[in-house]
């Protein structure tokens, strides 16, 4: 019996279920093909230190007029994610069907849902730290923690500081762009390429897409307002939004 988009729900709850999520504890992403493993775009890459640090002094240099003022260097690093800019950053959402968008849109193969349950990994992350284990999500600015400058931009002979985490972290960055408002965006930083799903299988769960619950999860999104424009909402992300509803 093929599954339905009713089937696919059920197995998210019950994912939230196995991970232990109360309340506002899970969160989700959307993957197009179900193969695709969650590491974040620099490291998937293999981008050495050098690199890491070449693309954020550009970016620092050529685009920081387009940054809000007064833009930290962790909310500098989310904007670069935002826009495609290869970062140490995976994105997360506090909404499913954020993340349903981006596991559905296009020609998604084998698409999925990971569903992670962001406190308990920042309690494990702290702990193997030798830190406080505390069940809290991170906020940059609000929160200690340690400057991603600091850390992976400096240079070892500009005082460059080893980093504490070993497993990724969750954090809340400042929403200072119109798209990761719009996205409900969160984050994973991750100190090196080992999957996530690997680091702590027991904190995240992949839901799969089926094939037939593609077209009733479009059209759950259609009646719910969510396209192109209310995940993008800008200039560009409207134009698209009406080449998608005209010409598609």
């Amino acid at each position: 019996m093929k599954k339905n988009f009713s089937d696919f729900l059920e197995e998210v709850e019950s994912a939230r279920s196995k991970l232990k999520c109360v309340q506002g504890g899970a969160f989700f992403r959307g993957h197009s093909q179900a193969h695709h493993k969650l590491v974040p775009t620099l490291l998937r890459n293999r981008i050495d230190r050098e690199t890491e640090h070449s693309i954020y002094s550009e970016c620092y240099a050529r685009a920081r007029r387009l940054m809000p003022e007064n833009t930290n260097p962790w909310e500098f690093l989310s904007h670069m994610q935002h826009y495609g800019i290869p970062t140490r950053l995976l994105d997360w959402s506090e909404s499913l069907a954020s993340a349903l968008y981006f596991a559905v849109k296009g020609d998604p193969l084998n698409p999925c849902i990971w569903v992670l349950n962001a406190y308990l990994l920042n309690k494990a992350a702290r702990k193997k730290a030798g830190r406080p284990d505390i069940e809290e999500i991170i906020v940059p600015g609000v929160d200690p923690l340690e400057d991603y400058f600091d850390h992976f931009v400096l240079h070892e002979d500009q005082g460059k500081k080893e980093w504490p985490f070993k497993l990724p972290i969750f954090l809340d960055v400042p929403w200072a762009s119109d798209r990761i408002a719009a996205q409900k965006g969160y984050f994973t930083f991750h100190e090196n390429a080992k999957s996530l799903e690997e680091q702590v299988p027991n904190l995240v769960q992949k839901v799969e897409i089926p094939d037939s619950a593609i077209p009733d999860a479009r059209k759950f999104l259609e009646r719910a307002g969510v396209n192109e424009y209310t995940i993008f909402p800008d200039l560009e992300g409207f134009a698209r939004h009406l080449k998608t509803r005209y010409f598609h």
